[in-house]
């Protein structure tokens, strides 16, 4: 294991030197592999502007999610129904539950090779007792990402927040309320991830990141001829947008 991480930093620290001149915008790049169980892994391409962040799955993907971070609205695109859904987080609402103990903890990595001129840090996360995830982080490794990517969560966990009340108690897991809606984006506070795991089978890992990257400003234009359908809450349902 520690010579498949040593590896992948090495890969980092060597694709964190590239960068290309700026053509319409100049942004930041993110590449993951995610796994899933019982599913093959994808590609998560994360491009972020001062304005925008962008989720989607490689340059020929048809489909994309897009973060307003100035406006607080979340887009997720879909290109075989011609729609885009809107989602936006609710003024006040529900409180998320009260939060279980929860324990972050430092792990020696001993011999892990700097990446960008950052030493990697391994950190545990669990609730009430429970291990909920463990990651590999960049300390202080591109700032302006993980905050677009801190954003994202944060109105991910309100829109979640308000869909609760509609999922019984017993059926609750406190480590999907830690890290979905009481404290998203934990591990982001301590570093960019490098790596992520957890004991119910999700993997994500760092394939590639660009302080600079040059992208069309049409990445982050929605497609207008699509119809545009407002995600409320469970009890406001979904209504057209104008």
């Amino acid at each position: 294991m520690r010579q498949k991480i040593i590896g992948i930093l090495l890969v980092l620290a060597l694709s964190a030197a590239v960068s290309a001149s700026a053509t319409e915008l100049d942004a930041r790049l993110l590449v993951f592999r995610v796994s899933e169980p019982g599913a093959e892994p994808y590609i998560s391409r994360v491009i972020v502007s001062d304005d925008f962040l962008r989720l989607d799955q490689g340059a020929s993907s048809p489909g994309f999610i897009l973060l307003d971070r100035q406006a607080g609205v979340i887009y997720s695109v879909n290109p075989d129904d011609r729609l885009v859904l809107v989602f936006r987080a609710e003024a006040g609402g529900s409180e998320a539950p009260a939060q279980a103990q929860l324990e972050m903890r430092q792990l020696e990595l001993a011999d892990a090779p700097t990446v960008a001129g950052v030493q990697p840090q391994e950190w545990q996360i669990s609730v009430a007792g429970q291990l909920c995830e463990r990651g590999l982080v960049a300390p202080g490794l591109m700032p302006e990402a993980r905050a677009a990517l801190q954003e994202y969560q944060r109105l991910l966990a309100r829109q979640q927040l308000a869909t609760l009340a509609s999922i019984p108690p017993e059926f609750q897991e406190p480590c999907d309320l830690l890290l979905n809606i009481q404290r998203p984006g934990l591990l982001l506070q301590k570093g960019l991830p490098l790596q992520q795991w957890s004991p119910a089978g999700h993997r994500q890992e760092l394939l590639d990141f660009r302080r600079q990257f040059p992208v069309n400003r049409e990445l982050f234009v929605l497609p207008e001829s699509f119809r545009r359908l407002e995600m409320g809450s469970p009890s406001g349902g979904a209504a057209e947008a104008g």
